[in-house]
């Protein structure tokens, strides 16, 4: 990526992930896990989160976008986790916001990252899907001016997936946002001004 990232000025950076997360046994460490991660061994199998920020964060690009459809406490079964238990104490964002990289989590320290029965996806998935295809620079979230920054996107997002979670399941489900700026997701005038 970081030589992609090299030959391409002002390259802006995407990344998805949908799955598992883990905090560590000492609660100083959130991970992303592969699929064959062996449950409470997340510091063998896992991938730091600081470690994916630090590299994301010296990558040199325009903007990066941090995009996360997961749960990060150490229980991995079908329930919420219970709330000020110690491992609400780690954040999967970054500690400080960093200047190029924003982070939109789907789901705040201790809670699970909760699934839209219609659809078979992550509720933050769907909000974000609907948020970037222009729902999310409506009124009264956006301000209608035909493109969607990140503020926006998490506003939208955030307000539909705390309802949707309500509604559907009785739980909280709260995404956290990260950002030292506001890049811009989608413009149509951006994408009409590349050449075919």
């Amino acid at each position: 990526m970081k030589r992609l990232v090299g030959a391409q000025p002002n390259a802006k950076v995407v990344v998805y992930y949908s799955g598992h997360g883990a905090t560590n046994s000492s609660h100083s460490e959130t991970y992303l896990l592969p699929v064959d991660a062996e449950p409470y061994r997340e510091e063998r199998g896992g991938y730091p989160l600081s470690t994916l920020y630090a590299n994301l964060a010296a990558l040199k690009a325009k903007s990066v976008l941090v995009l996360l459809e997961s749960s990060f406490g150490r229980d991995h079964g079908a329930y919420v986790l219970p709330p000020n238990l110690p491992e609400t104490t780690t954040s999967a964002l970054p500690p400080q916001p960093l200047s190029t990289v924003t982070v939109l989590a789907s789901a705040d320290r201790g809670q699970r990252a909760l699934i839209d029965t219609s659809y078979d996806i992550g509720l933050f998935t769907r909000y974000l899907i609907e948020g970037l295809a222009g729902s999310a620079d409506l009124y009264p979230v956006g301000n209608g001016d035909g493109r969607v920054d990140s503020a926006e996107i998490y506003a939208y997002a955030a307000a539909m997936v705390r309802l949707s979670a309500r509604k559907t399941f009785g739980l909280l489900q709260e995404p956290v946002y990260s950002s030292a700026m506001t890049p811009m997701l989608t413009d149509p005038g951006e994408v009409a001004a590349k050449p075919n």
